[in-house]
């Protein structure tokens, strides 16, 4: 409600979902990624590469609108039958794989600094340990759970 995509279609067109096995992961191959774009489901009526399509009702466009700049493009080709599926499906997996690389490099930093990440990781938990100390004083203090029950909690 409070965002353009709030619900991001999966390559089955549900609800993308780790538990569905229908989403592009951000740890995902480029191999992988292509592999899932190629059976994302498009437009039923679309049967020829020239054949008009009905963007709205793509997944892959559906996708496209998140992802790629060319968006505008990619719907007016569609519609007037002069960009086909396997195409559509090529440029998604561009723009995906193009957004993903940076991730893809950072994780593989990342990947040979695993004290690096076990240090970071320690010192987040002491700081939300203190930070849920405080908010649970604060709580206690406001609802007299000291007095209530005789004594400090």
């Amino acid at each position: 409600m409070l965002t353009p995509s709030p619900k991001i279609l999966g390559v089955d067109g549900r609800k993308m979902s780790k538990s569905y096995n229908n989403a592009v992961l951000i740890s995902d191959s480029k191999e992988q990624v292509a592999a899932k774009v190629k059976v994302m489901y498009t437009d039923p009526t679309k049967i020829r590469v020239n054949d008009k399509g009905h963007p709205e009702g793509c997944v892959v466009y559906n996708t496209h609108k998140l992802y790629t700049p060319e968006v505008a493009d990619i719907k007016q080709r569609c519609e007037a039958g002069t960009l086909g599926c396997v195409a559509c499906k090529g440029r998604l997996i561009e723009t995906l794989n193009a957004g993903l690389e940076p991730i893809r490099a950072e994780r593989a930093r990342w990947e040979t600094r695993p004290q690096d990440v076990k240090e970071i990781v320690r010192r987040g938990t002491l700081k939300a340990t203190e930070a849920a100390r405080l908010t649970m004083a604060d709580v206690r203090q406001a609802i007299h759970f000291e007095t209530l029950s005789g004594g400090a909690a």
